[in-house]
């Protein structure tokens, strides 16, 4: 029956440990954490106002992965955990998270600086700031492991080393991992996609990746590559679909290899590049079908890559658009 302000507990600035506690029937959270970097195991928090565990300042868990575990946030008034990208790996699954009146990690933007995993819990993260993963030095790498869901408020998106070297790796090798739109009535361009720029690296896989319901503004697809020069992404298993947009947008020396892979029913082109170089590696058993305008937009130099392995019918023009470019090898 305490949290008159922020919290039955307010924890600023510190790293303590609880363990084997309960925080219940506050006015607001029932744990309020600034900047600070707490371990919290084998406790209830329930039925507390407002937010399980609420964060400012950036920092509100130990960043170590299980440092948050077997506890229970369940009853409480908005999401049980309201928290920045830097601490999410601090979650399992050893944790239940439902019961609340929202029922999602809200996860406040931020970012992910260092090596860092995601796991799936029983309910899914739901962004509502952009997500970065990138460091000024250490090159970091995020992984999505199987079965994690993320939803995005309107607007928002997932950049990876867009500014300094970053790198994401998803796992979704059974369950799938999803990215998609957090709307009631999700609608194409809901969100802004996932943007891998130009200081992401070939250490970059995504597989069994959904993406739906991207190219927010009508400027980005579902997926954006904008990696460095000759750095060979891998996108395998993967659905992209009911993008405002393209699907996947290639530019300047950005060569992914791409297998097995569905991009469907998105508002402009399934693939769009601007460089030669662009399908560097195996373009193999890929489905492309249902887009608004051609299947793919690319320059002669890269037909090569395509195989009847794949197939590319069923879209608002069935063709191959090929852009002005001069083969130049066989």
């Amino acid at each position: 029956y305490g949290g008159g302000s922020d919290g039955s507990l307010y924890i600023d600035d510190s790293d303590p440990t609880i363990t084997s506690s309960t925080f219940r029937y506050s006015a607001t959270s029932g744990i309020y954490s600034n900047n600070a970097r707490p371990t919290i195991t084998n406790t209830s928090i329930v039925d507390n106002d407002a937010f399980g565990v609420e964060c400012t300042g950036g920092l509100c868990l130990d960043e170590t992965t299980g440092s948050f575990a077997n506890n229970t946030v369940s009853g409480n008034g908005n999401y049980p955990l309201s928290l920045y990208a830097p601490t999410v790996a601090s979650l399992d699954s050893t944790s239940t998270y439902s019961g609340n009146d929202y029922d999602s990690i809200r996860i406040r933007g931020g970012t992910v600086s260092a090596d860092a995993s995601w796991q799936a819990l029983d309910i899914p993260y739901f962004a509502d700031e952009n997500i970065y993963v990138q460091h000024t030095t250490l090159d970091p790498t995020l992984t999505l492991q199987d079965g994690v869901e993320l939803y995005f408020d309107s607007a928002k998106g997932f950049y990876v080393g867009t500014s300094y070297p970053g790198n994401l790796v998803v796992e979704g090798t059974s369950s799938g991992v999803f990215m998609t739109s957090a709307a009631a009535t999700p609608a194409t361009g809901d969100w802004s996609g996932l943007y891998l720029g130009r200081y992401a690296d070939a250490t970059t896989v995504l597989e069994g990746l959904t993406v739906d319901y991207a190219g927010y503004g009508g400027n980005a697809s579902a997926i954006y590559l904008y990696v460095n020069q000759n750095q060979s992404v891998s996108i395998t298993d993967s659905t992209i679909q009911n993008s405002s947009t393209s699907g996947i947008t290639i530019m300047d020396g950005a060569r992914p290899t791409i297998t097995g892979t569905v991009i469907r029913d998105n508002g402009g082109y399934g693939i769009w590049t601007n460089s030669g170089n662009a399908l560097g590696g195996d373009f193999t058993n890929n489905t492309v079908t249902g887009n608004g305008a051609h299947p793919l937009y690319l320059y002669a130099a890269a037909i090569y890559r395509l195989d009847s392995s794949s197939s590319y019918t069923g879209n608002g023009n069935d063709t191959i658009l090929l852009r002005d470019s001069t083969v130049s090898s066989s």
